[in-house]
């Protein structure tokens, strides 16, 4: 089969899925790839145990596992992985912030957004994975991860539940026109009322006729637009699959060095915290007391606490030491990501570096794709 017939057929598959999907008049859904809540103090990131290689790789690859998971539910249309936060237009957003993530526990903070505007969710998630997890063979194949995930579709579905099929045609009318805005804003000024800075809000003043020429040109270009990204997907799914082996390896072994972090730092404090006490009792005894008793006395427990302190300090090596091979784990596991190779119609880009790099060159690639077919002229 040519090329050509290729992409005429994946065309064909498109538009008779964005068709279904309007049938079903099932919401739509962006997730942008979380923000991995990497503090600009870089004092902070040892001690919040934050490596910035691991987060960002983390971003995009819980942001699919979330995708995914809303997709599992038959609840939505199209669910989308977005590589970026901003100007995102969608029936529905989701964004997520890491909050932290250890391999032992997980929080992130959830928002979700109708087109119109209208917050959906706004919720805190924490998970706690014990390092016996990963050992456990009745888990196997199962990502500790999952059940926050779950929690989360769950009540973004009990939400887009409750809404009435007026609102739902209201959240869709708003997309695209918004999507048209973002592409004519002269064309479409007097469609939208448009509230707010940061916090803005849609709401339609004036529908056009499905028949409208304006309209129909925008819903071509924003089909080609979904073409791509769902095309997009398959890179964000290799992505996943390349990386899942490196990065369920990292979480087990960080669990157990976190967990034992912990543990080593508790006894660190106590330890020290005793020695003190009982160099501190030795100071006393040594005022108190005469005679050579009550000097062997207090030189026994200022010696206890200086063999405590001393102890207490070859603890919080061992935790540093910890700290130092869960940093090793996030080099290895950026360096694991290897080049991709994309190609849509007669534009070939082979992704190179970092993740981020990569999703940004292919941005870039879908960029002059989208421009060289001079949709809206």
């Amino acid at each position: 089969m040519s090329m050509q017939k290729i992409c005429v057929l994946i065309f064909s598959l498109v538009i008779l899925g964005a068709t279904e999907s309007l049938a079903s008049n099932k919401l739509d859904v962006a997730v942008p790839v979380f923000d991995p809540g990497i503090p600009e103090d870089y004092d902070k990131w040892e001690k919040e145990n934050i490596y910035p290689e691991v987060r960002r790789s983390e971003a995009r690859y819980l942001a699919l596992q979330l995708a995914e998971t809303l997709t599992g539910t038959g609840q939505w249309g199209a669910v989308r992985v977005l590589p970026s936060r901003d100007e995102v237009i969608s029936d529905i957003v989701v964004y997520a912030t890491i909050v932290e993530s250890t391999g032992g526990s997980l929080k992130l903070n959830v928002f979700a957004y109708d087109s119109t505007g209208k917050n959906l969710l706004k919720k805190k998630y924490k998970h706690e994975v014990h390092p016996r997890f990963y050992t456990d063979r009745t888990k196997k194949g199962v990502d500790p991860y999952q059940k926050v995930m779950a929690a989360i579709a769950n009540d973004l579905s009990a939400k887009a539940r409750k809404l009435k099929d007026k609102s739902v045609r209201n959240i869709k009318n708003t997309t695209t026109l918004r999507y048209g805005h973002s592409l004519a804003p002269e064309a479409f000024g007097d469609t939208l009322k448009i509230k707010g800075k940061k916090k803005q809000s849609w709401k339609i003043k004036h529908m056009p006729a499905e028949n409208d020429p304006m309209l129909q040109r925008v819903a071509m270009v924003r089909l080609r637009d979904d073409m791509f990204t769902d095309a997009m997907q398959t890179t964000y799914q290799n992505f996943s699959g390349n990386m899942a082996e490196d990065y369920l390896k990292w979480r087990q072994e960080s669990s157990i060095e976190y967990h034992a972090m912990k543990k080593a730092k508790k006894q660190a404090t106590g330890r020290i915290l005793g020695g003190i006490l009982a160099a501190a009792a030795g100071v006393v005894v040594a005022a108190e007391t005469k005679g050579t008793y009550g000097d062997a006395a207090a030189v026994g427990l200022i010696g206890a606490g200086a063999v405590g302190v001393a102890s207490g300090v070859k603890k919080n090596k061992q935790a540093s030491q910890y700290k130092a091979m869960m940093a090793e784990h996030a080099k290895s596991f950026d360096a694991a990501i290897e080049p991709q190779v994309v190609e849509f119609e007669e534009e070939t880009a082979t992704l190179t570096g970092t993740i981020e790099e990569q999703f940004v060159q292919f941005r870039e690639l879908l960029a002059r794709v989208y421009h060289s077919e001079n949709a809206i002229s």
